[in-house]
């Protein structure tokens, strides 16, 4: 059974195996229209009815796999035969999402999450087996999560914030009788990072902005809190995980770096010293359940890389390119017998795949689900290529180009721009139903990481060069510069701000309407509410084009919101 973390196969010869069958299997075929024919326009409805999986729990036996799945419009629990056989739905609901956190030790009972009527206010249940479902966070106005299993499998550990809204304390929940016991009370605000093997000391951070963190240590039998990083300046500290033998914990930190780094402070001396530094951000790492490997994943080049070392040796397992696939959330059933893995193209969703571990051969990987809607051929749709331009000051901007496949130098088509949220977003490669819905329809897209994003793309210089000017201001500068370097005596749509949901499709539906125009296509419309596709196909539906000229009426927008300087509805 997987509880939450991933990790790679002991056997580098069957990851080799398996992401190279993977790759075979699911590799875009390139193509222009003239080889594939006319490419058929597919509707928003179409490409939102592609379904949705998180998940990867083995069952105690290891012949099924648990995942959410939004197959119904709403997300709920699936058991998915690793055999291949169909999906069985293990709960029903119609309206509250059911998240997954995982099957118990021994038995097909299961821990999930779900709100009530999309408050946000998770509680967390068992599904007993006999299919009724215990609240184990019963009451009002409470959030409750998942942490982890403990080692011994008799209990595990939730988060909840019943005695004080502000705070999330931590409990150990006996896996037999589901009896609580308060293992941490949290007076200062701090968030769980984890529980050490033994159950001695939990890992705790502490955020003061996104670039600058803390991690501290409590000591359950002394019942005391230490400070681990005490630093100057802005430093990222974030915990990992404890070592198997609970006398170091790995943390990421960027301190004296241009970037996240992997690094281990033992417990006993409080010494610390680099374990693994690359060119790109560390974004998280993780021991094997077993303990014989650490998993790492880097943010490299807007997808995710992922690294396997044996431990204690930390020596580096060699693991293939994986080409155009980002293969993620890889994980191990608690006997080593069987991988499962997610993996995904720009062309296709992510999917689940399931393969079997037998010696150094490993064997061909299954895929158990398909989320791409079957209407869509993902032939038709395009590949992401990664594409920097230099800003007006000489800075290199990246970001990730969606070009349709018609688009040529003899036939060129109107672009978007793609402005991910924050602060310290990032557009990374990777399917999504929108994008690939606006290609399809004509539009080049180009999702931009403006400074201020996420630095795993350039590091903190980059994300530093906003200074005190705001990030919006060299969001402006950019597209300016994007604009200028193809058709400058064409105008530049903006987008009007607004303190609720930022309109779709700014240009309006038909591209051929504006084949001139260059616009910008803000993200994050929709709340995360647990709404399926589907559900949301209806609210797409209602958007409007922006204005085709200045707009007065709109110019001091909603109450409350921070309109940026110039023309408005326009970006200067």
């Amino acid at each position: 059974m997987t509880r939450g973390r991933f990790f790679f196969a002991p056997s580098s010869t069957a990851i080799l195996l398996t992401l190279a069958a993977c790759q075979a299997a699911d590799q875009p075929v390139a193509g222009s229209t003239d080889d594939m024919g006319a490419i058929p326009e597919y509707s928003i409805e179409q490409f939102l009815a592609s379904t949705n999986v998180f998940g990867s729990s083995f069952s105690p036996t290891g012949d099924k796999i648990l995942v959410s799945s939004d197959e119904t419009g709403i997300y709920n629990a699936y058991a998915i035969p690793v055999d291949g056989s169909p999906p069985v739905q293990l709960t029903h609901s119609a309206n509250d999402a059911v998240r997954v956190a995982g099957y118990f030790p021994t038995d097909e009972r299961f821990l999930y999450l779900s709100d009530q009527g999309g408050n946000e206010l998770h509680h967390l249940f068992v599904r007993e087996l006999d299919g009724s479902a215990t609240d184990l966070t019963p009451g009002e106005n409470l959030k409750a999560n998942f942490l982890d299993w403990a080692l011994d499998d008799e209990s595990f550990f939730i988060g909840t914030n019943e005695r004080d809204s502000r705070f999330f304390d931590i409990y150990e929940v006996s896996a037999a009788d589901y009896e609580r016991t308060l293992v941490f009370r949290n007076e200062e605000g701090f968030n769980y990072g984890a529980v050490s093997p033994d159950e001695r000391y939990i890992a705790l951070s502490k955020t003061k902005t996104t670039s600058d963190s803390d991690i501290y240590l409590y000591d359950r039998l002394e019942d005391k809190i230490r400070h681990l990083t005490p630093h100057e300046g802005e430093v990222v500290n974030d915990p990992q995980a404890f070592s198997p033998d609970a006398s170091a914990l790995y943390m990421r930190t960027d301190e004296g770096s241009e970037f996240a780094y992997l690094a281990r402070i033992d417990l006993e001396t409080g010494e610390r010293e680099s374990v693994v530094e690359t060119d790109w951000d560390v974004w998280y790492a993780y021991f094997s359940r077993p303990g014989n490997y650490l998993i790492l994943g880097i943010n490299e080049n807007a997808r995710t890389r992922i690294r396997a070392y044996e431990y204690p040796s930390l020596q580096e397992i060699d693991l293939p390119d994986a080409g155009v696939l980002d293969i993620t959330s890889v994980g191990m059933s608690d006997d080593e017998s069987r991988l499962a893995f997610y993996a995904s193209t720009p062309r296709t969703p992510r999917n689940l795949y399931v393969a079997s571990v037998e010696g150094e051969q490993g064997s061909q990987p299954k895929r158990l689900t398909d989320t791409l809607n079957p209407e869509i051929d993902p032939e038709h749709l395009v590949t992401a290529e990664p594409v920097r331009f230099a800003s007006y000051d000489g800075v290199e901007i990246p970001g990730i180009l969606y070009r349709p496949h018609s688009a040529s130098a003899d036939t060129p088509v109107p672009a978007l721009v793609w402005v991910h949220g924050g602060p310290g977003g990032q557009s990374r490669i990777g399917y999504s139903n929108l994008i690939q819905y606006l290609v399809n329809h004509g539009y080049a897209v180009y999702a931009i990481n403006n400074r201020g994003s996420m630095r795993g793309q350039q590091g903190d210089a980059y994300r530093d060069r906003v200074g005190g000017s705001g990030p919006n201001r060299h969001r402006r500068g950019q597209l300016r510069r994007i604009h200028g370097a193809g058709r400058p005596d064409l105008p530049t749509r903006g987008v009007r701000r607004r303190c609720g949901p930022v309109r779709h499709l700014e240009l309006g539906e038909n591209p051929r309407e504006h084949p001139s125009m260059v616009g910008v296509f803000p993200r994050g419309a929709l709340s995360g509410d647990g709404r399926s596709g589907r559900r949301q196909a209806g609210a797409i539906r209602q958007v409007a084009p922006l204005p085709r000229g200045p707009d007065p009426a709109a110019a001091d927008g909603p109450a409350g919101c921070e309109r940026p300087q110039g023309h408005p509805g326009r970006v200067r």
